[in-house]
């Protein structure tokens, strides 16, 4: 059986899979369960100070020693009864210890490098501490804890900083015993998977040797077949010599040749045409790796014609070594490879597939190349990995909020907040919870359309100057740290629409808007009729965009790449705020240069286009820039 070169094959791929799933379990995801729990525990310790300076109303002010009144001290006290926190100390500017669980180290100053660069400077300092080794200031601990450094800053002056010690001894030793359970079962999946393997591959060793008697038969009546057809060659010499005799036969004959010619000059038209048809690359060779053919695509993509190329080796019309070593390392194979355009200087992706070409005698002749540009699916998966990785982002920061908060209003025995504070946590954990909703309407949306779905419109008549006005309230509310504004015309207008989607058109377009524009800037929405259509435009003072991401940017899962702003996002919701104008028969257009801003406009028409009736788009006037 391990004489068979692909039983051989599949036996070694299959060990090495089952060796390889738990070592990916100890060895990938073991260390990446451990980084999420320091994360999230870093995390609950910046809550946790942040908690603990509003309870005691210290946020906006230098830490000192004469802040700390000694009912704010007993207030800290009652606030290290959580189990998880090992230790506490809250740090002044200067690094001095103003307070500590541990009254003996109060007054000391940490003069670590960390403190006064990294710490002092407004940057989170955080580590994982083993049992029985040391902290940061050189200091033996008993149990698994994570020491956060959280500063404490106020338009960039640094007012102190609080150290938390909180244990993570219990969550490591139950990730521990996940790991070694899943690896256990990872082992014994395994296992069972060899056995099946082996089981699977006795089987085909017996089939195969079946064929192999089998073939050995059917080459034996091969052989008999040949001998018949000798002798039936000869049979038909002999009618012939008869045939030649007459001269009438001779002339049937002549005309069947004829006939046949014809057929096959139209056989070898047809193969051209199929050819020429044919959108991947064709290469064929011969046993010494010459060419034999070639159509219109392979000759591009290589760069030489069929006539140059006929009956010449591949080395000798091949420039890229890489290609040219696959090649010849034989049929039965498929690789990817890259190809620089030289017209356009695009580089496209390419994948080989490589089978044998057989002779009539079923020998092999040499071998058929077949290229297929794959550029246009790389890049789909490529858009479609970084949207399942912004969507993973997008869902958890809102996530983490509503968690957070709600655990706060939940533990009641640490913190009980004020009525002022409860409201502020539950208005957190909706604008949350709101942003979680229109992350899953818009991926709805883009899978609804995606299927061949149209969008589902409500139309109701109202006033559009109504919508503008509730949404204006809404997105003031929402951010706080832009000027939002409205112009609007003085006579009120009214329009027939889904009101719902179109204020799910300004939330996209005003979201982006403040997105890619500084803080304070201003973010202006102006509204008037045109006509049988109403105008609305949204325009910003942000970062701007290229003509190249313009054109670009209702592409489904497209992200402009504005590094300056570090903002993330799906890439989704331009894409479907095109879909829902279009919807309503109107149209969107942007004009953006770099670093100048951007404005979107957008047109609607007043009222639903009745059946067979023309939209009225063509009467509107000019956009200032179509995307």
């Amino acid at each position: 059986m391990f004489r068979i070169t692909f039983l051989r094959s599949i036996l070694l791929y299959s060990l090495v899979i089952a060796v390889f799933l738990p070592l990916y379990n100890a060895l990938i995801i073991y260390p990446s369960y451990q980084d999420i729990l320091v994360r999230e525990t870093e995390e609950d310790a910046a809550r946790h100070v942040d908690a603990l300076l509003r309870m005691l109303k210290l946020e906006g002010q230098p830490l000192t020693r004469e802040r700390l009144a000694p009912e704010l001290v007993e207030e800290i006290r009652r606030y290290q009864n959580d189990p998880r926190l090992v230790k506490l100390r809250i740090f002044s500017p200067d690094g001095e210890i103003i307070y500590s669980s541990d009254p003996a180290e109060e007054g000391q100053r940490n003069a670590k490098p960390y403190f006064h660069e990294q710490v002092a400077r407004g940057i989170i300092y955080s580590k994982v501490v083993e049992s029985d080794s040391r902290t940061a200031e050189d200091r033996p601990i008993a149990v698994d804890v994570v020491e956060t450094y959280v500063p404490l800053m106020a338009r960039d002056l640094f007012l102190g900083a609080v150290e938390t010690y909180l244990d993570i001894s219990a969550s490591h030793d139950r990730l521990l015993g996940l790991t070694r359970q899943s690896t256990l079962v990872m082992l014994v999946i395994s296992a069972g998977l060899l056995l099946a393997i082996l089981g699977v591959m006795k089987k085909a060793h017996s089939s195969i040797r079946e064929r192999e008697k089998a073939e050995a038969a059917l080459q034996m009546a091969m052989d008999d077949l040949e001998r018949r057809v000798t002798e039936r060659t000869q049979q038909l010499l002999e009618a012939n010599q008869q045939l030649n005799a007459e001269i009438a036969e001779r002339r049937r004959a002549e005309n069947s040749l004829i006939e046949a010619f014809r057929i096959s000059e139209e056989a070898k038209e047809k193969i051209d045409g199929i050819l020429r048809s044919v959108p991947d690359g064709l290469l064929v060779t011969d046993s010494s790796d010459r060419v034999l053919l070639m159509n219109a695509t392979a000759e591009r993509l290589l760069g030489v014609s069929l006539h140059q190329a006929l009956g010449r080796g591949i080395e000798e019309i091949l420039d890229d070594q890489a290609l040219l070593g696959e090649l010849q390392r034989g049929a039965g194979r498929q690789f990817d490879f890259q190809h620089q355009d030289p017209r356009r200087q695009i580089l496209h992706h390419y994948r080989a597939r490589t089978s044998v070409l057989v002779g009539r005698d079923h020998l092999e002749k040499g071998m058929i190349v077949l290229f297929q540009d794959v550029s246009r699916e790389q890049e789909i998966d490529r858009m479609k990995n970084e949207f399942l990785a912004m969507t993973t982002h997008e869902l958890k920061t809102p996530l983490a909020g509503i968690m957070g908060y709600a655990e706060l209003l939940l533990d009641g025995g640490l913190f009980d907040p004020t009525p002022n504070q409860r409201r502020e946590f539950l208005g957190t954990i909706y604008q949350s919870a709101e942003a979680l909703a229109r992350l899953v309407d818009d991926i709805l949306d883009v899978s609804r359309l995606a299927s061949g779905k149209p969008l589902g419109l409500e139309h109701s008549p109202f006033f559009m100057e109504e919508l503008l006005k509730d949404a204006l309230a809404r997105f003031r509310e929402r951010y706080p740290g832009h000027r939002i504004e409205l112009r609007l015309a003085e006579t009120p207008t009214r329009i027939v629409a889904d009101r719902g989607r179109l204020f799910q058109v300004l939330n996209n377009l005003v979201s982006n808007a403040v997105k890619f524009s500084p803080r304070g800037s201003l973010v202006e929405l102006a509204g008037e009729r045109c006509g049988e259509s109403y105008r609305l435009s949204v325009s910003d003072q942000g970062v701007g965009l290229t003509p190249d991401q313009v054109g670009r940017i209702f592409d489904k899962f497209y992200r402009a790449d504005t590094s300056d702003t570090a903002v993330r996002g799906t890439g989704l919701g331009l894409s479907i705020v095109k879909h829902i104008l279009e919807a309503h028969d109107g149209g969107i257009s942007v004009d953006s240069r770099p670093m100048q801003g951007t404005r979107v406009e957008i047109q609607l028409p007043l009222r639903p286009r009745e059946a067979g009736e023309t939209p009225l788009l063509e009467d509107w006037p000019p956009l200032s820039s179509s995307a």
